[in-house]
């Protein structure tokens, strides 16, 4: 490795995307592997199987290596490896000698040093290493009869050929004209994102007869992980490249805003993790025994177990669609509130308890959507009598009715004060989440009978302006 590092060009050394070999120096498995498979490469005959196994020894090698230096404090002693791996390992170690000093030196060209070059760097990268052991890449190899350097010109044509088209592609990308008529419905970008959640379960059947009705966003369960959910969303030609991070982001916040609302619950890209642990492990030294101490009670929500039904998917797309036809911008202020709201409970843990913040997104949250959908004047004296006639009725169980006004009395002095309150917990939170849910479903249920209305009245009157298809947005 330090021959290949000075074989690397000075230029190359000052680019810091390029690493020289020598840089992996503390590598142990990396320089185990490039020891045991150099020999075979530069014999220019090398195997599918030949690289793996060397993958494999290299590892074996390191971690027998770890285990018989260190002792582990939870069985107090040191492994033992057994003189049969010793007598294989001493065996490998005596023909790699051997074989090193049997092998001709010879100096490289400039077009081997730059191969070498190559091959270390596209090792290195994230981005080729996947190409070059790829199922395909190593069937090429298995091909051409293990012939290394036959293998690495492929390799380098064929990842050549691929950034080529790649940039060919960008550049119609970027260039291309703003489709027009039927170009302009024909789908183009197709994004994937996973949620989870903190308080329903997926099943399949109700996400495939979503899938059954809805075209441009698709559901799926995460296998075994019921608490999964995948996400696939189709984005439409008229959209170019400038603008596809933002547009995905939109779609992706939109998307998000109507998981929660529609199902009362809690869905986001992760879940807080530290939770009740702020320790890997903690060992009793006289009994030789592992304790387990944690926060009571964990720092979580205890939503009511319950999977995602049909009926809440309707919910779901209902909101979804109002969303998507906001063009008030106080009333998307309101939704962006409620999502910062989201986000800092996404967050919240032992290392960093901000319920009362959260109580105060949520609130605030609601206030503005209030304001913006003119259901409250903005008198700050009538605002709890405000949020209970718009809310109460859509109440389904009656404790929430004895809550509202103490949890927006709460939200209030919380607001105002500004300061953290320990005594405030995630009780509190999901209860102020709850009822920015309810009022949110409620104006999606009235836009909904607004649209139903409108389309009610013969075209070429005032109020038939109402899209007529969410498609088109």
């Amino acid at each position: 490795m330090i021959v290949m590092g000075s074989l690397t060009p000075e230029w190359r050394l000052a680019d810091e995307e390029h690493r020289s070999p020598a840089d992996a120096i503390e590598d142990h498995e990396k320089k185990l592997f490039w020891a045991l498979w150099t020999p075979a490469f530069m014999a220019e005959k090398i195997s599918v199987e030949e690289f793996r196994r060397h993958q494999d020894i290299a590892r074996q090698i390191h971690e027998t290596r770890l285990r018989t230096l260190y002792v582990d404090p939870r069985t107090a002693g040191i492994a033992q490896p057994t003189d049969e791996a010793l007598d294989a390992l001493l065996q490998l170690a005596e023909a790699r000698l051997e074989m090193d000093r049997l092998k001709e030196v010879r100096e490289l060209d400039d077009e081997g040093r730059e191969e070498i070059h190559w091959l270390f760097q596209a090792t290195e990268s994230p981005q080729l290493s996947p190409i070059m052991f790829s199922s395909g890449s190593l069937a090429k190899l298995a091909e051409l009869q293990g012939n290394a350097k036959l293998w690495v010109g492929w390799l380098r044509d064929t990842i050549s050929a691929m950034e080529r088209a790649s940039r060919e592609m960008l550049e119609r990308e970027v260039n291309r004209a703003e489709p027009k008529g039927a170009e302009a419905r024909i789908p183009k970008w197709q994004i994937n994102i996973r949620l989870k959640s903190w308080s329903h379960s997926m099943r399949a059947k109700p996400l495939s007869a979503w899938n059954k009705k809805s075209a441009w966003i698709k559901l799926f369960p995460n296998g075994s992980n019921k608490s999964e959910i995948l996400v696939q969303f189709t984005l439409l030609k008229t959209i170019p490249l400038a603008l596809l991070w933002q547009s995905g982001m939109q779609m992706s916040w939109m998307i998000v805003l109507a998981f929660n609302i529609g199902t009362v619950g809690f869905f986001w890209w992760y879940l807080p993790s530290f939770v009740s642990r702020f320790y890997e492990q903690i060992l009793d030294l006289e009994s030789r025994a592992k304790v387990f101490v944690e926060r009571s009670p964990e720092l979580v929500i205890a939503w009511p177990h319950q999977a995602l039904k049909e009926a809440q998917l309707s919910t779901i797309s209902l909101v979804l669609a109002h969303l998507v036809h906001i063009d008030d911008k106080d009333q998307a202020a309101a939704y962006s509130r409620y999502f910062q709201a989201l986000g800092m409970l996404a967050k919240n843990d032992i290392f960093g308890q901000i319920e009362h913040a959260i109580v105060i997104g949520f609130y605030e949250a609601l206030r503005s959507a209030m304001t913006a959908y003119h259901d409250w004047d903005g008198d700050a004296a009538t605002f709890e009598a405000a949020a209970e006639g718009c809310i109460t009725s859509s109440l389904t169980e009656g404790r929430m009715h004895g809550d509202l006004r103490e949890i927006l009395r709460l939200g209030g002095e919380l607001a105002n004060q500004r300061t953290a309150n320990p005594s405030i917990t995630l009780n509190e939170v999901a209860k102020m989440k709850v009822y920015c849910d309810v009022y949110f479903v409620k104006k999606a249920h009235e836009w909904m009978a607004d649209q139903q209305r409108r389309d009610r009245v013969q075209p070429g009157t005032a109020e038939s302006t109402a899209p007529k298809n969410v498609g088109e947005r």
